[in-house]
């Protein structure tokens, strides 16, 4: 070999193109993350990924991002020392809201026939949407803190998200439907000085007379014997 020959080594520029592996986004809630990949890894060469400009980690063929920021990733191929860069991401962790705060507003959670029910959300925020789950499953997306009528016996939940996405559910708050007395039927007993009514119904709690639809106030003698 010639003393004045120089071995030049002609390096090949690395490829630094990185994408969003798949089922992930530019977006994600709080404690969950995006996962950003290296096109084509190649174990030889020397990866940097960078946060805002930053180094961050280094020799990973795929970064599970968890804070918003631009990402970027640095390739150096060793024996010539070629470099390249990828474009930025610009990825953007979204806050979960608070867990609704749900009570019985007006009513119980034990209804009688007809009787109706609100629950109403305590700690809503105008920047998030509600909807509404009875028993694990949709229930309504009214969009809002309250939920009224005679609903349905089950578990009730609200729902509090961003346009579908960081949800998180209230506790639940069980509904139940209490069971009617037999209509009851009314017989009468008519005497010159006292006029008797009675009904068959003899397993109710209380007994209310009306007149004309209106309450009033009678003698009432219930089955076990007491006025």
């Amino acid at each position: 070999q010639d003393a004045d020959t120089q071995i030049v080594y002609v390096g090949e520029k690395p490829d630094a193109t990185i994408y969003l592996e798949e089922g992930y986004g530019s977006e994600f809630c709080e404690g969950d993350s995006s996962l950003l990949i290296v096109h084509d890894y190649d174990i030889q060469n020397r990866y940097i990924w960078r946060h805002n400009r930053v180094p961050v980690k280094i020799n990973r063929s795929a970064f599970g991002v968890k804070q918003t920021g631009n990402y970027s990733l640095l390739v150096v191929e060793p024996m010539a020392g070629c470099k390249d860069s990828s474009d930025n991401y610009y990825l953007k962790k979204l806050p979960v809201p608070p867990k609704p705060e749900l009570i019985i507003s007006e009513g119980s959670d034990s209804l009688c026939p007809e009787e109706d029910v609100t629950l109403s959300i305590t700690n809503g925020i105008d920047d998030y949407q509600y909807d509404w789950w009875r028993n694990g499953f949709f229930y309504s997306d009214e969009n809002e803190e309250y939920l009224n009528g005679h609903l349905l016996e089950g578990d009730y939940q609200a729902r509090a998200h961003i346009f579908n996405a960081c949800a998180i559910k209230s506790d639940v708050i069980t509904i139940t439907h209490k069971t009617a007395p037999d209509k009851p039927s009314i017989f009468s007993n008519d005497g010159p000085e006292l006029f008797l009514m009675s009904c068959d119904n003899q397993n109710a709690k209380t007994y209310q007379w009306y007149k004309d639809g209106e309450k009033i106030r009678v003698r009432i003698k219930y089955p076990d014997g007491t006025k």
